[in-house]
Parts: structure tokens; sequence; C-alpha cells
């Protein structure tokens, strides 16, 4: 039984995002004053579903000034430089104002915007919009997981910088480790242009009650009885929270104290887990891509006809035959973690890449991996 509800991988959606609230609101009031502010949370405690939520509650501000938020995953974007990285972060700008505020710029504008540098192109972008729109709008940059791009990090953060201290846009930055670590003040002025910071923690007990509420109004097989069960067994961990769930209903069809307990008793459930919060905590860039990132990137990759297909004529292998029918996210983890352990990884990544040629970002991850298992 598949349930939509519970989705570990996926931000949380509105209905079932809890616990956060006041976070929210005082995150989304201070990114909107500006100029910066910014917040830090270990593997899996929320901070993609925590800037969705905010990008939400952004949106529902009016005046003759709007702002527009601008979600941005810094781990999605394959760019060699900072520079580079800005002018995709110029892109998703223009992006947003399409999609929140319906402003669509002509052809001829966008291109002339996007192939300058970014402190031209923004105010080309702002200027652009006060014409063909009958309000303004505010960028409100939300850059998500900026650990993952340490080596260009800085160099982004100081072409971001005079455009924040001027107001023309604001900023949210989310990261696993504190700001000192991504800004130093020889290559960027813009941590001194954050004014606020905030740590996230764990959910409470009565978050969790909250939330199997919610999930059972909406037909999720929950047993309401089972919240301190969830409690002690995930710590109020919000991915281990989903985790758990998600695995109670697709495998006994129905969220109770004992199929929790079963979830827990399960040897893979551990390895599962430590793959996906802990396996990049010790590695760095010269020790290539985890396996996180390698399920990460699959996931968003490819269906499972697609999976099909890449083992096939990559490994000369049938996908059913190692990993069986179940969910498409438990299949692709099950999928690296057999190729990983057969030492397969990089011949099912190259072929990956060669199925999405388009897809920049795989072939970047394959030759990364190659690259990493190349002998020194």
């Amino acid at each position: 039984m598949n349930i939509p509800h519970f989705c570990p991988a996926r931000p949380v959606s509105a209905e079932l995002f809890v616990g956060r609230d006041a976070l929210v609101t005082t995150l989304a009031d201070a990114v909107w004053h500006g100029p910066g502010t910014s917040f830090t949370g270990g593997p899996g405690m929320g901070k993609t579903s925590l800037l969705h939520a905010i990008e939400r509650r952004l949106l529902q501000i009016d005046g003759d000034t709007r702002p527009t938020p601008v979600y941005f995953d810094c781990s999605r974007h394959a760019a060699a430089d900072g520079a580079a990285l800005a002018r995709e972060l110029l892109a998703a700008t223009a992006a947003a104002l399409e999609r929140h505020h319906g402003v669509v710029l002509p052809r001829s504008d966008l291109e002339a915007i996007l192939a300058a540098n970014y402190r031209v192109g923004l105010e080309r972008l702002l200027a652009c919009t006060v014409s063909h729109a009958p309000r303004r709008y505010r960028p409100a940059l939300l850059l998500d997981n900026l650990h993952r791009v340490q080596a260009v990090a800085p160099e982004l953060l100081a072409i971001l910088a005079p455009a924040v201290e001027r107001l023309h846009v604001t900023i949210l930055l989310s990261s696993k480790r504190p700001l000192p670590d991504e800004l130093r003040d020889d290559v960027s002025n813009l941590r001194h242009l954050i004014v606020d910071h905030k740590t996230l923690g764990p959910l409470k007990r009565d978050d969790l009650k909250e939330l199997l509420r919610r999930a059972w109004e909406r037909g999720s097989p929950v047993d309401l009885r089972c919240v301190r069960t969830l409690f002690d067994l995930t710590g109020g961990h919000p991915f281990r929270v989903h985790h758990y769930l998600a695995a109670a209903a697709r495998t006994f069809n129905h969220v109770t104290v004992a199929s929790l307990r079963r979830i827990r008793d399960d040897p893979d459930t551990e390895r599962y887990l430590e793959i996906i919060l802990h396996a990049g905590d010790a590695a760095n860039a010269a020790a290539g891509p985890t396996l996180q990132d390698c399920y990460q990137e699959l996931r968003d990759a490819f269906d499972r006809p697609g999976l099909m297909r890449i083992v096939r004529f990559g490994l000369d292998q049938r996908l059913d035959d190692i990993v069986g029918d179940r969910g498409l996210e438990d299949v692709t983890f099950a999928l690296v973690d057999w190729a990983d352990r057969r030492r397969l990884l990089g011949r099912l990544l190259d072929a990956a890449a060669r199925d999405r040629p388009l897809r920049a970002t795989l072939r970047q991850l394959a030759d990364a991996y190659a690259l990493a298992m190349t002998p020194r």
C-alpha cells in the first residue's frame, strides 16, 4: 500500500507540516524585512520543508511591494564557479516571477538579463518587471543546501552581498554548518548583513500527536495511540518520523505500535537511515560523491521504467531480479546499495548519465565518482 502522505525523501506537505509555525512566522518576517537571516540543522531535520513553508507564507504577504520567494537548491545546480551559480539563481528568479505572479518577460529582455553578470542582470530584471507588472516585486532568495556547494559558496555570496546590502533582494541561508564556515571576511561582507540565526531541533511529542491526527483525518491508516512509541523510536527527528510512518504503512498497511516496532527490528532500517542521513558527513569533495548523492540524483532523474532501462543496458541485469516489487524510493535505494556492494556503482552512474545526456548533474556525478575511484 502506497500512502502519499508520508514521503520522507520529499518536503513535507503543507497539510502535514507541524511544530514549526512560530519559526516560519519569525523567519518569513525576517527575510521579508531583510537584509538577511539564516538557519542550520542536521541531516534530515527538515530544512527544505521549512524553506517551502516560508515560501508559502511569503506568498500571502500583500502590499504595494510584494515578495517573490525564490527557492534555490544549491546542490541541484552544476556550476563551475560562483558567477555561474549566480546566473542560474538569476534565471530562477525570473522563473519565480512568472510562476508566482504571472510576470512574463519578453524573450529578448530575458536573454539580455541572463547574459549579464548578476548585478547588471538583477537591475535589468527588476526594471523590466516594473514595466511589465502593475506592482513592484522584491526577490526573497531562499538558498537551500549551501554546504553542498562549499567550493563556490564564498564567491557566490560575495556576488550577492551588494544586492542584499541595498535591499534589492533579501536572503535566507540554509546549511548544515554554522555560517562562519561558509562566510569569510576576506571574500564577502555578507556575514555582517545576516542579522539573525536559528538552529532547527527535533519535533516534540505533541507535534507528532498533531501529525498523526492530521494524517488520520486525511485517510492514512494510523493508530492515534502510537504517538509515544513513534517518539521513543525517532526522538522526534523529522526524517526518521516520516520514514517509520511510511515504512509501517507500506509494509503492514497500518501504522500501529506493533508495526512501528517491527520496522525498528528490521536490520535494513538503520542501514538505510545511516546512508541517507550520515553518509555525507565525513566525506569531502576529494572523497567523491556519497551514496546519498547517488541515491538522490537517481531518484530525481528516473522513474521505474528508466531504472529498468539503465540496469539492463548498463549492467546487463534485470531490475526486478535485484529489488523486486517495491515503491520507487525503496527501489532506488536498494539498487544503489546493491550496486555499491558489488562495485558496480560507477557503471550504473555512467549508464544513467548516457541515458540522460541533457542532465548535467548526472554526468558531473558519474565523472566525480570515477575520479574518486581512480587510484592515485
